[in-house]
């Protein structure tokens, strides 16, 4: 009978160096984690990790005692699959339980397993459409563990991911109204008809083109993975900034198991909150079929304060959704895995404010939005011959609705006050991909065909009242279509060099039709080819370095509302070189990570208001963005932990398009000229319970607000706080949070009203202190 404990090998541990090692006490996740940062080795889990807690480990040990060390008492196994690689399964004793019984009085026996085997969890980064080791991956990456957001409150979502990610920023101008930047590449605060610079992914699936980011409630998640910089050799059109990918926990085919949670919020200057969430795991059929079940909802307390009836905390949100994921494992390597999500969100009010310093607006009518998303997705994967086959096949609908108050804007379209805009958009996109890869010795090979189509209808119409007949402005129906081979080849020429290289052949096509007239049609082709090159060295197991170059575009398009009724813009394209070296420092428990950049963007797309206050999108000029971005992990002692990063950069636009008058300081919208964010974390014992405290900062540097004259703001640079205890038993987790602990009232990049910003000031309000009480139990 197999032990619960790691499973060593005599013979391998005596062999092993054995290398300072320093883990606290906490949940399994963050000493794997913690193991893995400190010997650069790769630990993965078909799965989640259950929520366990282990012990304390201290002193010079190998990896395979620390393991065993670890695990011990779990219910789970150590399994090695190759020199640097470990993959964590359920006791085959135990399947379909974790046991609460002690450590075995004898050691177990060694499983073998192959390096195709590690799956990609903790450290394995695969939204690179392959399996690599985050240290061992020539692409500025990182990865944010789902269980590491759960302090910003019980359902986090991208502008927490911000919070721990450098390289990521928002605009905050409401929940699903937001759009997300990398690197540097920043083009406008409004969510106008360009196509998004940050490609949105779910598991294996494009879920965005042009719609605002949806503001997905990150409950069940594995982790997040970013990839920095221009993607087009392998996602195609947009992705300028990078990829922002959410990976949801599969279902498990080999027990039961779930958890429930609860919530309650208080939001300073504003009302209460609540939220619960569920998640049940179902073994269907025995190591074939597993179904999981995810459903959340809540309130999100409003804290904007209006001079209208009833007029407290009005912008208050409601959120609702669910995920069902359904895994069958056949025979072969086959698998295929079907996914349903679903999620609506209500929000009652903007969350600008027009009285400076204060969480108030004056003299507005209510503005309420709606995003209601829903997704559903197929994939298939198996062996082909010597290939490892996947193909996935995706559909998104997302339905934008908002309303402004445009009555200070009524004479320029010759309406009565007061008035209403409303803006509708539906936005639905296909995806499909079959792509095939292997590893081969020194030979990684990657080839895949891909298609896409992506509609977009929008329409704008104005109201004398809410129930009053709407007279439209602005509609247009857009239709872009890509078909794409694209592939990357790997190769180790010499002990410790690598190269790869990656293109993208591609041939798009972008409809776009006026609707109120036939004469505003436009039909634009593009095609060629998007090349990447990497070169990477590895001395040792401690040391890494890089260069890459990449490239990506995206396609033009039809400005509806421009004047004269519609104007067309160009596509544009981003080149961009980087360098990078990660550093291990075992002895000390340190990782190390730089990397610089620099990127030229050409022909920018961005959009810009119309004298009418409607927003048009044009092409700006050549850009050019620099910068400099480090982060540092430190397991500091038995039971402290620090986590940090701070990057610097320049993002300019150095050419400004022919007859476009412009102000004199050009910088880039929304990206800051600096951020930086730092944790750490103190686990100890209270009373039979695993208590962690942690504690966080973040700074936000200075930015502009947009490209456009009329907008020629400045965003002051701001620091926020959050402070955290969780405490962990027997599958109980009690947890009290603060989120911007010091209550700091600046301002945040973001546009609430166009029609009125140009004749009263805004100021797009940070959140004001909230404290959280959770309780979650597992099961």
């Amino acid at each position: 009978m197999l032990g619960l404990s790691a499973v060593l090998l005599p013979a391998v541990v005596q062999a092993a160096p054995e290398l300072q090692i320093r883990i606290a006490a906490g949940s399994i996740q963050d000493a794997l984690t913690s193991l893995s940062r400190q010997t650069g080795v790769s630990i993965g889990m078909a799965g989640d990790l259950p929520r366990r807690s282990v012990k304390a480990i201290n002193g010079r040990m190998s990896v395979a005692a620390a393991l065993h060390r670890l695990l011990r008492g779990t219910g789970l196994v150590a399994i090695r699959v190759g020199t640097d690689a470990w993959r964590i399964e359920p006791a085959k004793a135990e399947r379909g339980t974790l046991p609460k019984t002690h450590a075995p009085q004898r050691p177990p026996a060694v499983l073998q397993g192959t390096v195709s085997d590690v799956p990609p969890v903790l450290i394995v980064v695969t939204a690179a459409k392959r399996k690599d080791p985050l240290d061992q991956t020539p692409i500025a990456s990182s990865v944010i563990d789902g269980d590491a957001l759960s302090v910003f409150g019980a359902a986090p979502d991208a502008q927490d991911v911000a919070r721990l990610a450098d390289g990521l920023t928002l605009t905050n101008i409401g929940p699903g109204r937001n759009r997300a930047f990398l690197r540097g590449i920043g083009d406008s605060p409004f969510s106008g008809q360009t196509q998004a610079t940050v490609a949105m992914i779910f598991n294996d699936a494009r879920i965005g083109f042009n719609a605002p980011e949806p503001e997905l409630k990150l409950v069940d998640i594995d982790r997040i993975e970013l990839l920095k910089g221009p993607q087009g050799p392998l996602y195609g059109t947009g992705a300028l900034g990078g990829v922002y990918r959410m990976v949801a926990n599969r279902p498990q085919f080999d027990r039961f198991s779930g958890h429930a949670a609860i919530g309650v919020e208080q939001a300073d200057h504003g009302g209460q909150g609540a939220s619960a969430s569920a998640m049940l795991n179902l073994p269907l059929v025995s190591e074939t079929l597993a179904l999981r079940a995810v459903a959340y909802t809540g309130v999100d307390p409003g804290w904007i304060d209006t001079d209208r009836p009833a007029g407290r905390n009005t912008n208050r949100e409601d959120f609702r959704g669910g995920r069902l994921a359904l895994s069958w494992k056949g025979a072969a390597d086959w698998s295929a895995d079907l996914i349903g999500a679903a999620q609506f969100l209500h929000v009652a009010d903007s969350q600008y404010s027009n009285v400076a310093g204060r969480y108030r607006r004056l003299g507005v009518a209510a503005e309420p939005h709606d995003n209601d998303f829903a997704h559903a997705q197929l994939s298939v994967s198996g062996r082909v011959g010597a290939f490892d086959l996947l193909a996935v096949t995706g559909w998104t609908s997302q339905e934008v609705s908002s309303v402004l108050d445009a009555t200070i804007a009524a004479t320029r379209f010759g309406q009565t006050v007061p008035l209403l805009f409303n803006d509708e958009r539906k936005y639905t996109l296909w995806t499909q991909e079959l792509r095939l890869s292997r590893q081969s010795g020194a030979v990684r090979t990657l080839f895949g065909l891909s298609g896409m189509q992506a509609r977009t209808a929008s329409k704008g119409e104005i109201a004398v009242t809410p129930v009053s007949v709407p007279v439209p402005i602005g509609a247009v129906e857009e239709m872009a279509r890509e078909a794409a081979i694209f592939g990357e080849l790997g190769y180790e020429f010499a002990p410790g060099w690598s190269t790869d290289v990656g293109l993208r052949l591609y041939r798009t096509r972008v409809d776009d039709e006026l609707t109120e007239t036939s004469a505003a049609r436009r039909r634009s082709r593009h095609g060629g080819l998007s090349p990447s090159l990497a070169l990477s060295f590895r001395p040792d197991n401690q040391q890494y370095y890089y260069t890459r170059f990449a490239t990506a575009v995206r396609p033009g398009g039809l400005s509806y509302s421009a004047p004269g009724g519609f104007a067309a813009f160009e596509s544009d394209e981003l080149l961009s070189v980087e360098v990078g070296g990660r550093w291990r420092l075992p002895a000390e428990a340190v990782s190390i990570k730089v990397e610089g950049y620099a990127s030229q963007w050409s022909h920018l797309q961005a959009d810009y208001l119309l004298p009418n206050g409607m927003v048009g999108t044009r092409n700006n000029g050549d850009a050019v963005i620099f910068g400099l971005e480090t982060s540092l992990q430190w397991a500091a002692s038995r039971n402290i932990d620090i986590d940090a990063g701070f990057l610097v950069q320049h993002a300019k636009l150095e050419q400004a398009a022919p007859q476009q008058s412009l102000r004199n300081d050009l910088s880039l919208p929304v990206v800051p000229s600096a951020k930086g964010h730092v944790t750490a974390s103190y686990a100890f014992d209270f009373g039979g319970w695993n208590g962690r405290l942690r504690a966080g900062a973040v700074y936000w540097g200075v930015t502009r607000l947009a490209l456009d004259p009329q907008l020629a703001a400045t965003v002051d640079d701001r620091f926020e706080c959050d402070l955290s205890i969780a405490f962990d038993r027997q599958g109980w987790r009690i947890m009290l949070a603060a989120t911007n602990l010091t209550s700091v009232q600046g301002a945040t990049p973001g546009v609430g009203n166009p029609f009125s910003y140009q004749d009263a000031w805004q100021y797009m309000m940070t959140s004001p202190r909230r404290l959280t009480l959770q309780l979650r139990k597992d099961f």
